[in-house]
C-alpha cells in the first residue's frame, strides 16, 4: 500500500517542465529586489523591467516612459502585442525547425552585431518555439538592430534605444524556462540578460547599487519535445498503459491498472513465502511405532 500511495504521488504531482524557477532564483540574485506583476504607474527610469509571453499589459505607455527615462527592458514574446508594434516589431511565421540534434527545436546564433553586449561570444542558444521579428518600416527597430538570427537567417534577437533606456526582444517565451534552462547556453544567456537588465544606471558610481527588476509572465508555448529532454511524466503514462495491456485493464485509469498490479505481485510473494501445511499426525505415528507403543486413537 506504501509502494501504491508512493507512486500516486509521483504521478499526479504537476509537471515542471514549463517552470520559471530557475529564472527567478537568478533574478532574485542578481537584483536589488524582484516585483511580479506591479503596478505601472510606479516605474522610473531606474527600473528593470522582464516581460515573458503574452503578459496582459494593454498599455505599453508606462513601460516605455520609464525606458526612454533610462529603464531596461527584456521582451520575451512570440505573440504579436501593442508592446511589440511599439517597439516597431512584427511577428513572422515560424520557420522550420533547424536543429540536427533537436529536431523539434531551433537554433539562434548571435550575429557580428552581438559584439559588445551581453551576448558577445556565447554559443548558439536552443528556442521552444521561435517566431522571426520583422523590423517595421515606421518603428524604432531596424535590421540592423538584429544581435541573433535563426539557422535561417531570419531575425530572432533585437537590441534597441529608445531615449536614455535600451531594450533587448528576443521572438521565444521558453527561452529560460526550467527545461531549456538544461542546455548550457541558455543558462549563460539568461545570466548575461539579467546582470545587463539590473546594471546600475550609474555604473561608475561606488556602491551602486543594482536595479530591482519588475517581472510580468504568461504561461508558456507546449513543448516541442526534444528528443534529448523527454518528459519523465509520458514515459510512466506510457509505461504504465503497457502494464494496462497486459493485464486487460486498457479501460481503467492507469493508477488503477498499477495499484491491482501491485496487489496481485504483493499477493503472489505472500503465498511464495508462506510456510506450507503439512499433516502432523503422521510424525506422532512413526515415533510411536518406533517405540513399539500403540498408536495414536488406540488403532490397532
Amino acid at each position: 500500500m506504501s509502494a501504491a500511495l508512493l507512486l500516486t504521488l509521483v504521478l499526479t504531482s504537476p509537471p515542471a517542465w514549463d517552470d520559471l524557477s530557475g529564472l527567478r532564483a537568478a533574478a532574485i540574485e542578481a537584483s536589488a529586489g524582484l516585483n511580479e506583476g506591479g503596478d505601472l504607474g510606479g516605474l522610473s527610469g531606474a527600473a528593470a523591467m522582464m516581460i515573458i509571453g503574452a503578459a496582459p499589459l494593454p498599455d505599453p505607455g508606462p513601460i516605455l516612459r520609464a525606458v526612454e527615462a533610462g529603464g531596461r527592458l527584456l521582451l520575451l514574446t512570440e505573440a504579436p502585442s501593442p508592446l511589440l508594434r511599439a517597439l516597431g516589431l512584427r511577428v513572422e511565421a515560424a520557420p522550420e525547425a533547424a536543429s540536427p540534434r533537436h529536431p523539434a527545436l531551433f537554433i539562434a546564433r548571435p550575429t557580428s552585431a552581438a559584439h559588445g553586449g551581453p551576448l558577445s561570444g556565447s554559443a548558439p542558444l536552443l528556442a521552444n518555439h521561435a517566431v522571426a521579428l520583422q523590423a517595421t518600416i515606421d518603428g524604432a527597430a531596424t535590421e540592423a538592430a538584429a544581435r541573433l538570427r535563426l539557422d535561417n537567417d531570419r531575425p530572432f534577437g533585437y537590441h534597441l534605444r529608445l531615449g536614455e533606456g535600451e531594450v533587448w526582444v528576443l521572438g521565444d517565451s521558453s527561452l529560460f524556462i526550467d527545461l531549456m534552462l538544461r542546455h548550457p547556453p541558455n543558462r549563460a544567456a539568461m545570466l548575461a540578460l539579467l546582470d545587463w537588465l539590473t546594471r546600475p544606471r550609474v555604473e561608475r558610481a561606488r556602491a551602486a547599487p543594482r536595479r530591482a527588476l519588475w517581472l510580468w509572465t504568461a504561461s508558456a508555448p507546449p513543448l516541442a519535445a526534444p528528443p534529448e529532454i523527454p518528459s519523465r511524466r509520458a514515459q510512466l503514462n506510457a509505461a504504465l498503459r503497457r502494464l494496462n495491456a497486459r493485464l486487460h485493464l486498457i479501460e481503467a485509469p492507469p493508477l488503477v491498472g498499477l495499484t491491482l498490479g501491485l496487489a496481485l505481485a504483493v499477493t503472489a510473494l505472500l503465498l511464495l513465502r508462506a510456510p506450507r501445511l503439512r499433516p502432523r499426525l503422521s510424525r506422532p505415528s512413526s515415533a510411536a511405532a518406533r517405540r513399539g507403543g500403540p498408536p495414536p486413537n488406540g488403532s490397532r
